[in-house]
């Protein structure tokens, strides 16, 4: 009634893939954006999209940053109060905000963009259609179709952008059993898409891509949690038989744990500077949350990453549930 331009499809229900396929086939411009149900888009974001596509005539796909939701109260269609509420969702608004502005904007900056977000992508639709669709028995069905884009479209001509502003806000699990699903999902759909486009990994066909990107896929997020599980087994029986000094492990330790803490503070300075301009975060309180973060918020999704390895070994996912808060519009 409000927007009779506005075409709403029903169908049986056919999991995400399918039904990013059915919108597709009904869809009657040549640029997509596929979103997310718990999805709520910016229209600055939407904008910087389309007059990249309208300035990049060999613009593939392109996305920005996702926050978390914070707010369930929406005023033109924007969150009233972005404040994290909850130990759960804060970690992961830090978590989004060095994701996206310290790694996804790194390797966009360096054409190797692997993953544009299905919670918000804008591709075009002609090269959806080249590569045959969304495939259904994918279990992270964006980061395949991306994958196989730069597959399909490897001239360095070709582009893949991460925008450095706010696409869309998307609500984040608040419920420990339900981030462990999640994070299981995006580890196993990882090794899926990894092994299924293999020939990818150390080809110099793809460039920075292929020697660069992949292998940083595999050794970094996908080995790192069997890696870190291992090093709480060797390195305190390497204390107690003396093969390595305390001194050493304590400056290794420090020079890690400094580093990841520079690059979470810098995703949220970035932000509070360029992307959102929001003064959720002071310097006391982002420093604090960014320790307790690669402390323990790390080593528990590192644990989650680690079981979905060996869930890896069994054929068969299924998504679950996932509840979703209901958004009130002011």
């Amino acid at each position: 009634i409000t927007y009779p331009e506005l075409i709403v499809l029903e169908a049986p229900h056919m999991g995400k893939a399918q039904a990013l396929n059915f919108g597709v086939a009904h869809s009657r411009y040549d640029l997509i954006c596929t979103m997310d149900a718990d999805t709520i888009p910016t229209a600055r974001g939407v904008e910087a999209c389309l007059r990249s596509f309208a300035t990049q005539p060999k613009l593939i796909a392109a996305g920005g940053v996702i926050q978390v939701l914070n707010s369930q109260i929406l005023k033109e269609n924007s969150p009233v109060d972005q404040r994290p509420h909850g130990w759960l969702t804060t970690f992961q608004s830090i978590e989004y905000l060095r994701t996206f502005l310290c790694e996804r904007l790194g390797w966009s900056l360096l054409s190797s963009t692997t993953l544009i977000s299905g919670a918000f992508c804008m591709v075009k639709k002609s090269a959806i259609q080249r590569v045959g669709g969304f495939l259904k028995d994918s279990i992270t069905e964006d980061l395949d179709m991306i994958v196989r884009l730069r597959k399909e479209y490897h001239d360095a001509d070709y582009a893949f952008k991460i925008l450095p502003i706010t696409t869309c806000f998307t609500q984040a699990p608040d419920q420990r059993r339900h981030l462990m699903l999640q994070r299981m999902r995006w580890q196993m759909g990882l090794v899926q898409t990894l092994l299924r486009y293999m020939e990818l990994c150390f080809n110099p066909k793809y460039r920075v891509l292929g020697m660069l990107a992949f292998p940083y896929a595999w050794f970094v997020e996908v080995l790192s949690p069997v890696l870190s599980l291992v090093a709480l087994i060797i390195i305190p029986f390497a204390l107690i038989t003396g093969w390595i000094e305390l001194s050493h492990v304590l400056t290794f330790l420090g020079l890690g744990l400094g580093f990841n803490a520079f690059i979470t503070m810098a995703g949220i300075y970035l932000d509070g500077r360029y992307v959102s301009r929001s003064r959720n975060w002071s310097v006391l309180k982002s420093t604090a949350y960014t320790f307790i973060l690669l402390i323990g918020y790390r080593q528990l999704t590192t644990w989650w990453r680690f079981l979905a390895l060996i869930k890896c070994m069994k054929r068969g996912y299924e998504w679950g549930e996932k509840p979703r808060k209901e958004i009130i519009h002011l």
